[in-house]
């Protein structure tokens, strides 16, 4: 099974970067940023917990140090309680992810997702940059 969708990239002020629009958060769903260039899973941003489902799915679980291209930084864990995906897939409650902080308080994705989540679905992923349309 294939699955396209248009990203909105200018929407949100990322460059060239993949959004997928509709990510779901258990019963929340908003805009995430498709992070190619990241072996780690769902890191979620200040914005997602402004919902409530958001805030009540996600039992924290400690802390973890990570390293990217901002630097070194420290971030609560959390085991999200609800299940999580976008389109036709997903994956089962208890996905551990992260909180960070967003590059501006104007950002309004929820999360920066990263290749461990798609490993973990079985998805390849084929980005047009011309078309803006990922296909999995």
């Amino acid at each position: 099974m294939s699955h396209s969708l248009e990203y909105a990239s200018a929407v949100l002020g990322c460059d060239n970067t993949p959004i997928i629009p509709d990510f779901r958060f258990g019963t929340a769903s908003g805009p995430i940023s498709l992070d190619t260039g990241s072996n780690g899973g769902i890191s979620l941003f200040d914005h997602a917990f402004d919902s409530p489902s958001v805030t009540a799915a996600a039992v924290e679980n400690g802390e973890v140090e990570h390293t990217g291209a901002r630097g070194s930084a420290k971030s609560k864990t959390y085991a999200f309680e609800a299940p999580v995906g976008f389109g036709p897939f997903s994956l089962p409650s208890g996905q551990l992810v992260n909180r960070i902080k967003a590059e501006s308080q104007d950002d309004k994705r929820f999360a920066n997702v990263g290749n461990r989540v798609f490993a973990e679905m079985g998805l390849k992923v084929l980005l047009s940059y011309r078309d803006k349309k990922p296909t999995f």
